[in-house]
């Protein structure tokens, strides 16, 4: 009853701006009305403090039920009765079949928490009331209190910690991805030199290359370097590591057969090819299979 009284009391002290709820919706733990705009921060703190002012006051909250002839003739009342609320101290009287409080003083307080952005320039306001403040509060006090440990400092300074880890993130990220497309190339080239070296008379030959700590961007950079030159060969190259996503990249001669055998392998396998490329993503590495992936590959060579 809290939230969908206190909904009531929220769209009434809007609709005195002639910002209407255009809709609603009562969630588990967070609320939301939607209006025509997008609320400035101080119309955020005004219009708080207006709710939560009304709640000092302990206005009382009253259903009204008129006689049919007090209501427009527009509405149709044969089929039941017509019930409004009205909240004492502010022009609100509405119709509404739900159950409510018996004044402000028991919402208790409530907390605009931020805004989404909808069609049509529309706004969905998020709000929280009454005793699920506290609940909100509670959750999040133990979230600050978790991260606090995490990053070794106070409350007041994780807005400056998160700023340098992502920066710092930025940073590792790129010279993560510089790394693995040196590493690429210099397996790159220990293929091509394979290649090279290969018997004229060896056209059937398979490559393969299995790294458990390299990723998608790893075989792609692998698949660039040597598809041009592969000629009549295969190459196989699988990356990841038990209990982590995997990938699988096969082109050449033989990716249609050799696609196949992994498909028996991996359980999973998501992926396809054409044109003699297949590539595959496996969602989670079990041992077994990656046990029994790698024998398959050793037993190509």
């Amino acid at each position: 009853m809290q939230q969908h009284t206190g909904q009531h009391l929220l769209s009434a002290i809007l609709d005195n701006y002639d910002i209407p709820t255009l809709s609603w919706n009562m969630g588990e733990t967070i609320n939301y009305i939607e209006i025509n705009k997008k609320l400035s921060d101080e119309e955020m703190t005004k219009f708080s403090n207006e709710f939560n002012n009304l709640i000092t006051e302990n206005s009382s909250i009253n259903l009204i039920t008129p006689h049919p002839s007090d209501f427009d003739k527009s509405i149709d009342t044969e089929k039941g009765l017509l019930r409004s609320v009205k909240i004492d101290n502010l022009n609100d009287n509405n119709p509404c079949c739900g159950t409510h409080l018996n004044s402000t003083g028991q919402l208790k307080g409530l907390i605009l928490l931020n805004q989404i952005s909808g069609k049509n320039n529309n706004s969905k306001l998020n709000f929280i009331i009454g005793d699920r403040i506290f609940k909100f509060s509670e959750n999040n006090f133990k979230i600050l209190k978790n991260l606090n440990g995490l990053l070794s400092c106070d409350s007041n300074q994780l807005s400056e910690k998160l700023t340098l880890l992502q920066k710092n993130f930025k940073k590792s990220s790129s010279r993560e991805s510089t790394f693995i497309k040196e590493l690429a190339i210099l397996n790159s080239d220990i293929l091509k030199q394979k290649i090279e070296n290969s018997n004229s008379n060896s056209n059937d030959e398979i490559l393969t290359l299995y790294k458990s700590n390299m990723n998608l961007d790893f075989i792609n950079q692998i698949f660039k370097n040597l598809n041009p030159i592969i000629n009549e060969k295969t190459v196989v190259l699988l990356v990841g590591d038990v209990n982590e996503i995997g990938y699988i990249l096969i082109f050449g001669k033989k990716t249609t057969e050799l696609s196949e055998e992994f498909k028996k392998i991996f359980e999973n396998l998501k992926g396809g090819g054409k044109n003699n490329k297949f590539q595959a993503k496996i969602p989670n590495l079990s041992k077994n299979e990656l046990n029994n992936a790698i024998n398959f590959i050793n037993s190509l060579n």
